[in-house]
């Protein structure tokens, strides 16, 4: 199928005692954007190394433009969670060795281009003299902009950058999107990158523990406060009554389908009084609590 970029059938990572992915069954389309979710360990990065032929299946298969990734695919991008630059040369002088790499002589205007986008001005500065947030900047463009890409792997992107910088962020991820680029998202800012997101993976313990589309998630969730005292009481009540939710210090947020009212006054008759409550359309961050496991406040 032409419009499917990465395609695995029970694929499956081990070492030695420990199973990274385990029988991982999925389709990448074109032109989604996918955030990769899950706690650290849960197996987002050994995923990525498989998409890019770092390393290998122990069972199962996996093909990324319909072929077996070996390592040296053009069509690919990858935006490592630490930054390699050249820390002794300037900004252009990194991106004209990217252009060099690919076998293209670099032009002069280009590059000036590609600076101006990322708001680099002072092109005599060394690397190593940049702030944390240019060069994050730098080696986003090196990645993307000074090449022709149709997916892009982007590891922890938002690491480093200001607000202004992931606003910047957000607008270039959208722009390759409309251009019917496919990005796979891995990040610990659900919040800030929710919003441009088609798609979602959430991984626990090597397993994709849930996924689907962004605009597919139904429900609602209602935030309660109670009394510390009350807490253990009503965890005990929406257990027995199979009631997902989780709880942070005083708030207790459930997951419900419609009529909260109905739930807030069974919850008076258990003797459980909410201090204050409110109501939002359950969202990512309320999946990411529900799916992503170990925590022993999520049920």
């Amino acid at each position: 199928m032409d419009n499917v970029v990465i395609e695995t059938n029970a694929l499956t990572k081990a070492y030695k005692n420990t199973i990274a992915i385990n029988n991982i069954s999925l389709s990448v389309t074109r032109g989604t954007v996918v955030g990769l979710l899950g706690k650290n360990g849960a197996g987002k990065t050994t995923l990525n190394k498989l998409i890019t032929g770092l390393i290998f299946p122990t069972h199962g298969s996996i093909k990324v433009f319909d072929t077996i990734p070996k390592g040296g695919e053009k069509r690919l991008g990858f935006l490592s969670e630490n930054i390699a630059l050249y820390p002794n040369l300037t900004a252009r002088e990194n991106l004209e060795i990217v252009f060099l790499q690919e076998g293209v002589l670099p032009k002069r205007e280009q590059i000036s281009q590609i600076l101006k986008t990322v708001s680099i001005k002072d092109t005599k500065k060394k690397v190593r003299d940049f702030s944390l947030g240019m060069k994050r900047r730098l080696q986003i463009a090196m990645t993307v902009l000074a090449n022709e890409r149709e997916l892009f792997i982007f590891d922890e992107p938002t690491n480093g950058l200001d607000v202004d910088g992931v606003f910047w962020l957000k607008e270039l991820i959208n722009n390759l999107k409309y251009q019917g680029k496919t990005i796979l998202l891995s990040s610990h800012s659900i919040l800030e990158l929710e919003d441009i997101l088609t798609d979602y993976l959430i991984f626990n313990k090597g397993r994709i523990s849930d996924k689907g589309r962004l605009d597919k998630i139904n429900g609602k969730v209602l935030h309660i406060e109670i009394l510390a005292n009350d807490i253990d009481r009503a965890r005990a009540f929406l257990e027995k009554n199979g009631f997902l939710f989780r709880v942070d210090g005083s708030t207790m947020s459930i997951t419900i389908q419609d009529n909260y009212k109905s739930l807030l006054k069974v919850l008076y008759e258990e003797g459980i009084f909410p201090i204050s409550y409110y109501i939002n359309k359950k969202s990512l961050v309320d999946k990411f609590h529900q799916f992503a496991g170990d925590n022993n406040d999520d049920k």
